[in-house]
């Protein structure tokens, strides 16, 4: 009997161990996963908040770039898509500014172009040059805030963030096409 009770007792021992090693398993298991779908939603915001900031500051540098040119005293063809993109910009970064304080992300709220404003001593020529030269940066700054927005959009989970990219790449796609016409006209006359 009392070999029956030490193997019992041994088997008993041995199927607690194995019970307790295995839960321990599952659970170290459970927390790998809880902590992998935790660190890609942090990746996904992060990724989320450095295109929203990226994308805004392309935006106030369109701003600034129509200021330049509207200064320059462009022909009024140029003066009122200068106007009209500053407008619809404006509107977007507004529309940023209200999901970054709603997803709580700092965003820029100054463009880095640096440009000292035009005096009234530049010539006709000197103007068309600054003018094409503006024009070209915004067709620059145009197409980088469309793949910011299409890489925004991929990336992105939230519809939120998905909505504003799909709006926004869409405007951005026809002042872009407004912006080449222009420019294109302007190299011709």
């Amino acid at each position: 009997m009392n070999i029956k009770a030490t193997l019992t007792t041994a088997s008993i021992a041995c199927f607690i161990s194995v019970s307790l090693i295995s839960c321990d398993w599952i659970i170290n298991k459970k927390n790998k996963n809880i902590f992998s779908v935790n660190q890609s939603k942090v990746n996904t915001k992060k990724d989320e908040a450095r295109l929203l900031v990226q994308a805004t500051q392309n935006n106030l540098d369109v701003i600034e770039l129509c200021q330049i040119i509207k200064e320059a005293k462009p022909v009024p063809k140029v003066k009122t898509l200068a106007d009209d993109l500053e407008n619809v910009h404006k509107n977007i970064f507004n529309a940023y500014e209200a999901l970054a304080q709603d997803k709580l992300i700092s965003i820029p709220r100054h463009s880095n172009i640096v440009f000292q404003t035009a005096n009234d001593s530049l010539n006709e020529i000197e103007s068309r040059v600054l003018v094409e030269a503006n024009l070209e940066r915004i067709t620059e700054k145009l197409v980088k805030h469309i793949e910011l927005l299409e890489t925004l959009s991929k990336t992105t989970n939230n519809k939120d963030f998905r909505r504003l990219s799909k709006k926004t790449d869409s405007v951005l796609t026809l002042k872009l096409v407004k912006t080449e016409d222009t420019l294109s006209w302007l190299k011709a006359s």
